[in-house]
């Protein structure tokens, strides 16, 4: 083999390794970039559940027996896709559990949601 011929083989086995890389380092930041946008929109979730307890207890209710359970505020809009919904789940006469789900929605689908829960009680 001459010269001519190793330099160019050199030259094309390190253009597959190099450009090998570049591939490895686009898909690494694609993952990382899906990664940043499931955690903001994690966050955004929580942050829509918390909120629903917090519009529940400005509210100052004391929940009324209608059976075990039932909605006390309806699917509340924050964003054009962030949404929270709150239930009442009656424990007893003098208790009760309060669940904010917080909902990330896409096209009427569900992607995220998360659920803060409080017990409430009264006299």
């Amino acid at each position: 083999m001459n010269r001519n011929g190793f330099i160019l083989v050199t030259t094309l086995v390190m253009s597959l390794m190099l450009a090998g890389l570049a591939s490895v380092a686009w898909a690494m930041s694609e993952l990382n970039a899906q990664i940043t946008t499931n955690y903001i929109r994690e966050s955004q979730v929580k942050m829509a559940a918390s909120s629903g307890i917090q519009h529940f207890l400005a509210l100052d209710q004391i929940p009324r027996h209608q059976g075990n359970n039932y909605i006390a505020i309806p699917e509340t809009p924050l964003t054009a896709r962030l949404s929270y919904i709150v239930t009442i789940y009656l424990l007893d006469d003098q208790r009760a559990l309060v669940v904010s789900r917080g909902l990330y929605k896409k096209a009427s689908r569900v992607l995220f949601e998360h659920p803060t829960r409080m017990v409430i009680s009264w006299n």
